[in-house]
C-alpha cells in the first residue's frame, strides 16, 4: 500500500513538473535553470531540482525516467541510470 502511494506521488510530481515546463518554455532561455520538484519516492520531500529546459526534455524523452536529488529515496524496482552533479535520473 505504501509503495502504491509513493508511485502515485511520483506521478503527481511528474505531472506538476510537466505543467511548469509548459508554462515557462516560451519565457525562459534554454540555458537558464528552472526549479522543478524532486521526483523521488519520499512523499515528504520538498526538494528542488534546478534543470535547464534541455535537461528536462532529455529526461522526459523516456516516459519511465524521473529526476531526483542525489541520495534521495528510490521506489521498488527503480534504479539510477544517470548521475549528474546536481541531480540523478532514475528509471522504473
Amino acid at each position: 500500500m505504501r509503495e502504491n502511494r509513493l508511485v502515485e506521488n511520483q506521478k503527481l510530481f511528474k505531472l506538476a513538473n510537466e505543467r511548469l515546463e509548459e508554462a515557462v518554455q516560451d519565457a525562459v532561455p534554454n540555458e537558464e535553470r528552472v526549479p522543478f520538484l524532486c521526483e523521488c519516492a519520499d512523499d515528504d520531500c520538498l526538494g528542488r531540482v534546478d534543470l535547464t529546459l534541455a535537461e528536462f526534455s532529455a529526461v522526459r524523452s523516456r516516459h519511465d525516467h524521473f529526476f531526483i536529488l542525489p541520495g534521495h529515496d528510490l521506489s521498488e524496482g527503480e534504479q539510477v541510470v544517470e548521475k549528474h552533479h546536481d541531480f540523478h535520473v532514475t528509471q522504473k
